[in-house]
């Protein structure tokens, strides 16, 4: 899914010499795209617009809704920028906060960043909140007030989603004890206004069970959750814990390929233990908020 800042020049004043028209951008947030179809529309909660300068100051932000026309007014802002980010107040799926911005402020201090949990884990990372299903997008305008001008934005999913499976734990300890977990680490905690991941280093905690009707009698699974997308060149660990005591870590695939989240797909991560405690990793990667159902003989 993506959506699309419109911008558009606007004048209320009949007389055919533009100069003299109030130098107004009108700003609509839509929906659209080539990807619109294959997502919930539903997925949008929030919908804020960011507007900035020439000099890349900060001028204001404003709530709105998708389709709304908004009105800017800043005759000498001139070359403006404006930032559309959707699902920033949401709670669904996880947590943001961003950075808060007065007047003239630049947009270098902008940022939306993941919420700490405030516990170091024994990685010595802080867990950190699932972040929301973010989305972001920008475009330019020249606020000349000179015609009509259209300008659209397509902003896109900014965050991916993992799960994994541990199969083979119980075979593995030949008991039916079920105090495992699972860390996911690292991740980067801070997107800024271009998509820049920035930032801490930190560790998700996802919740996982031993479901009561899993593919496989005894599997352990997660739910699905949101990552940021992995650094180029930075690949996740997936540490495995009993009882709060390490157990092991899996980084790369049987191929030697590292585990990475991506934006708007689905990870999925099967880790399959023998009663040897040899260790088998597979990684799929799936449409976005789709998991990927194993096959129950699957165990290399």
């Amino acid at each position: 899914m993506v959506f699309s800042l419109v911008v558009m020049t606007g004048c209320n004043s009949i007389d055919d010499d533009s100069a003299n028209c109030p130098q107004g951008l009108i700003v609509t947030l839509r929906v659209d795209g080539p990807d619109n179809n294959a997502d919930d529309p539903n997925a949008i909660e929030d919908a804020t617009i960011y507007a900035f300068d020439q000099d890349s100051c900060f001028l204001e932000k404003r709530q709105t809704q998708l389709n709304k026309p908004e009105t800017f007014f800043y005759p000498h802002a001139g070359k403006m920028k404006f930032v559309g980010w959707c699902n920033t107040q949401t709670t669904n799926g996880g947590l943001v906060q961003v950075a808060p911005l007065v007047p003239e402020d630049s947009i270098a201090l902008a940022d939306v960043s993941m919420i700490s949990r405030n516990v170091m884990r024994a990685t010595g990372y802080y867990e950190y909140t699932p972040p929301t299903d973010l989305f972001l997008g920008w475009q330019t305008a020249q606020n000349t007030g000179h015609g009509q001008e259209s300008v659209i934005v397509y902003a896109t999913r900014r965050v991916g989603k993992m799960t994994i499976t541990v199969r083979g734990l119980k075979l593995w300890y030949n008991n039916n004890d079920e105090d495992y977990s699972l860390l996911v680490a690292t991740t980067k905690t801070v997107m800024d206004f271009d998509g820049v991941l920035k930032g801490d280093q930190c560790c998700i905690v996802p919740d996982a069970s031993f479901p009561a009707n899993p593919a496989v009698p005894g599997d352990y699974v997660t739910n699905l959750f949101n990552m940021m997308p992995s650094d180029e060149g930075m690949p996740l660990t997936v540490s495995l814990y009993k009882a709060g005591v390490w157990v092991r870590d899996a980084t790369v695939d049987d191929e030697g390929n590292p585990i990475m989240t991506y934006a708007n797909k689905t990870t999925n991560v099967l880790i399959v233990f023998t009663t040897s405690g040899a260790m088998s990793v597979t990684v799929e990667k799936s449409l976005w908020n789709t998991p990927y159902f194993w096959p129950k003989d699957f165990s290399q």
